[in-house]
């Protein structure tokens, strides 16, 4: 669906840049060294679950002061770090520079949406391989536990999970009445998605999209569920999240919002597809698992599933036109 630049969506721009500077401008609740360092975020968790029974289990929505969480849950910074910044693209598709031209940033920027829809269709393909497919037994177990644990958040994304509150890192976080969690906050919150936004009860979605869904226990460790695919600014600013069953296509709408120069975040409604398996004549399970688990580095996968894209000439032979992540948005 094609973008129409409504007044809604340039007033959103225009939000935006306001939004960009308070950012920024956290100096009664930050340090120089690191300006978030005070600043409350939002993660989900799943406390030692148990994969034998794991439509049982119930993650924790935890808030807490950076600083806390990433000590407490040892959040490593080179992994998801905190706020997260969604995919990278990688140099050898296309670079981003500071002095890079008008162009080379909107190649950037598309380069960057196709790879967020090839690792999103990756993570859905991936919750068809279950117990029951001959190809569980490729995956391994750290996929295997990936597969239960986005599964679960995906069969329940519209169900609030219970809230707690990270304040004393000696006694861990605490249960909190999701009503008085505000509370507890700073005055400003720039990496909190509000309970009153559109898309709050789908706030499991999006801190599994963001990269600030974890698993694990205190006594073994935590460790993320999947790398952020979008950025926590993304999820809180400018998507809201909706799932579809019946469908294979995602769909990106305005919010149009009546009234008002400032209109509230997020600005848009993304329905994700989560349809039921295809039929092992229509699609394979070996090619779900093949693409669900397959690299992005195209001297590795090219074979299977190309990360660029071919063009064949009149000489029967493929040249490379340019280097995209693959388009492909669904597994088929």
């Amino acid at each position: 669906m094609a973008t129409k630049f409504t007044p809604n969506l340039i007033q959103g721009w225009q939000t935006n840049l306001y939004v960009a500077s308070t950012l920024t401008g956290q100096s009664e609740e930050s340090n120089s060294a690191n300006p978030d360092e005070n600043l409350f975020f939002q993660i989900l968790v799943f406390e030692d679950p148990d994969f034998d029974n794991i439509s049982e289990e119930k993650p924790q929505l935890v808030y807490g002061k950076k600083k806390d969480l990433v000590k407490y849950y040892d959040i490593k910074e080179e992994e998801n770090a905190l706020p997260t910044y969604g995919v990278k693209v990688d140099e050898s598709f296309t670079k981003l520079d500071s002095d890079l031209k008008d162009v080379q940033q909107a190649k950037h920027a598309t380069v960057r949406f196709l790879l967020q829809t090839r690792r999103l269709s990756q993570m859905l393909a991936l919750t068809w391989i279950d117990k029951k497919d001959e190809e569980y037994t490729n995956l391994s177990n750290s996929q295997r536990e990936i597969a239960a644990l986005v599964k679960r958040i995906f069969d329940s994304y519209n169900l609030l999970p219970e809230t707690y509150l990270l304040k004393d890192l000696d006694q861990g976080p605490k249960k909190e009445d999701l009503s008085n969690i505000n509370t507890h906050l700073n005055n400003k919150n720039p990496y909190i998605k509000e309970t009153s936004t559109r898309g709050f009860t789908s706030i499991s979605l999006s801190l599994l999209l963001a990269g600030q869904a974890y698993y694990g226990s205190k006594q073994h460790g935590y460790k993320p569920i999947f790398k952020s695919i979008f950025s926590t600014y993304e999820m809180i600013w400018e998507y809201a999240l909706d799932i579809t069953w019946d469908s294979f296509y995602a769909s990106r709408v305005e919010l149009t919002q009546a009234g008002g120069s400032n209109p509230k975040p997020p600005y848009y409604l993304v329905e994700i597809p989560y349809p039921p398996k295809p039929s092992e004549q229509n699609l394979p399970s070996e090619y779900i698992r093949k693409w669900a688990t397959a690299k992005e580095n195209p001297n590795t996968v090219r074979k299977i599933f190309p990360s660029t894209l071919m063009r064949k000439q009149k000489s029967g032979k493929t040249k490379n036109c340019s280097k995209f992540p693959l388009l492909t948005l669904i597994c088929r």
